[in-house]
């Protein structure tokens, strides 16, 4: 959906729709759009698991768009929070070449392998944090964790993810 309000709900005026299987989705009021706009989805089923999806990815998009050929992903939802794709690339060196909005998981298993550690990891950093798992938990340790990193180098496996728990443990 198209959340224009940014209050994390889909509103009767804010354009949805539903995916297929794959994740392909069409939303028909999209061509009107000609500016970019970040483009939300929740719920569904973690295609590596099969177990529900918890939270809410999201993807900016292109301005003036008329075809919505973004993907949907973990990586792509740091991308919308504030990280620069060249931030994401150097937390996961192994990411193939091209465009991260275009990276689709199902073609591309480092794509969904990454994907399944950055989800997974948000989601026990909002456990830890939030003694919660609801999408709006979920989607604030997202942001928390952009806005952490943006602007470091770090690879993935030397984040120092204590600074996060600690943080968002004394906002509590």
């Amino acid at each position: 959906w198209l959340d224009f309000n940014k209050n994390g709900i889909v509103d009767n005026n804010e354009p949805s729709t539903k995916s297929d299987a794959d994740g392909n989705f069409t939303l028909e009021t999209f061509k009107e759009m000609i500016e970019p706009v970040v483009i939300k989805a929740m719920g569904g089923v973690e295609t590596d698991t099969n177990l529900n999806f918890e939270g809410i990815l999201e993807a900016v998009s292109a301005a003036d768009s008329k075809d919505l050929t973004q993907m949907l992903t973990p990586l792509t939802t740091l991308e919308a929070k504030g990280m620069a794709e060249e931030e994401i690339r150097a937390m996961f060196p192994d990411l193939p070449a091209g465009d991260i909005d275009k990276m689709n998981p199902k073609e591309k298993e480092i794509v969904e392998r990454i994907g399944v550690v950055v989800h997974s990891t948000i989601a026990q950093l909002t456990q830890a944090t939030k003694q919660q798992r609801t999408d709006a938990a979920i989607a604030d340790v997202y942001k928390d964790f952009a806005e952490k990193f943006k602007g470091n180098q770090f690879s993935f496996e030397n984040l120092p993810l204590e600074e996060i728990m600690e943080e968002s443990t004394a906002a509590v």
